[in-house]
């Protein structure tokens, strides 16, 4: 008897000084204490070096990309407004919920129970400081893409607030090319199709010659990947380039006037101007909440210079 009560004892002494070994352990190498300070860079859509940490206390990115002029602050107590460019598969519904629900702000957007759509204003009075899905509404199309956005988020604004000299600051989601073309194809074959997208370029939308449809029915559910991808019209090809850039300067879909070659570096230039002009503004509450949903290392991948975490998917607000 007297032995067994002795093990125990000596089980009971060995799991207390496991376990006050684990925590004094966890204390001395992550440093988690009340005085602790951590010195974190975010690096949110801005490249690192190969062989870098995400614990840097003396890098600064705009030795890596240099910004010309000075960067804008968005300010939403005068009449700046930000226009959320959402492009299929990339994350944007996921992140949609977070600019109208999870931003630390003055005066938050107020949200209904079962209803997709928040009123997002200003601090000091009633007009939209977001131009989004989950705030405006699909006002300029659904997934409307830069072109389309550009030519229509003034006039709408007018018609509810009247006219007013406004800055827009532009922010998108891209996410690896690959990963992203094989997420459309899975989403277009269990039925979806976008098929009430405007595609608004120049005044007037494509017609069926110059965007034909790649199925005959409403819905292409059942799309095996040879017909997905042997489709010359499937919008999916390219979509991120051709949803950032000016489609004006290539006559938008009318695919007579130059080689697709061409068409092509005409639209990557344009979308990598467009992506280096969203770069020289930023608003500290995107900044804090884009922090609060991933601090993953980033990648940039150098033929569109293109954020991309090494995990599946890629959230953006400057340009790498």
């Amino acid at each position: 008897m007297e032995l067994k009560m002795k093990l125990r004892k000596v089980i009971c002494l060995c799991i207390c000084l496991a376990i006050g070994g684990m925590v004094y352990f966890g204390y001395l190498i992550c440093g988690v204490g009340p005085n602790a300070q951590f010195h974190y860079r975010d690096n949110l859509g801005r490249p690192l070096p190969s062989n870098s940490s995400m614990l840097l206390d003396n890098f600064d990115y705009n030795d890596e990309m240099p910004t010309r002029g000075h960067e804008q602050r968005f300010d939403i107590n005068a009449h700046d407004v930000m226009v959320f460019l959402h492009i299929q598969k990339t994350g944007g519904t996921a992140f949609g919920r977070h600019l109208v629900s999870d931003l630390d702000l003055q005066r938050p957007c107020s949200c209904q129970r079962k209803k997709k759509r928040c009123y997002c204003f200003r601090p000091n009075r009633n007009e939209v400081w977001l131009f989004s899905r989950y705030s405006t509404g699909w006002k300029c199309g659904l997934h409307a893409d830069w072109t389309e956005l550009t030519s229509c988020v003034d006039s709408e604004l007018d018609k509810n607030e009247g006219h007013k000299q406004r800055r827009y600051f532009y922010i998108s989601m891209l996410r690896q090319p690959l990963y992203r073309y094989l997420s459309e194809f899975k989403h277009v074959q269990r039925g979806a199709t976008w098929r009430t997208s405007r595609h608004w370029c120049g005044g007037r939308s494509p017609t069926p010659l110059e965007l034909p449809k790649c199925y005959p029915g409403p819905y292409w559910t059942g799309v095996s990947f040879d017909e997905f991808v042997n489709c010359s019209h499937n919008l999916a090809v390219n979509r991120q380039t051709r949803m950032i850039a000016d489609l004006n300067l290539v006559n938008c879909y009318n695919l007579t006037t130059m080689s697709p070659e061409q068409r092509n570096r005409q639209m990557l230039a344009s979308a990598k101007r467009n992506w280096r002009q969203w770069r020289t503004s930023h608003s500290p509450n995107i900044k804090r909440s884009i922090n609060t949903c991933s601090r993953r290392r980033s990648t940039c991948d150098s033929s569109f210079r293109s954020c991309r975490r090494t995990q599946r998917r890629v959230s953006t607000y400057w340009q790498c």
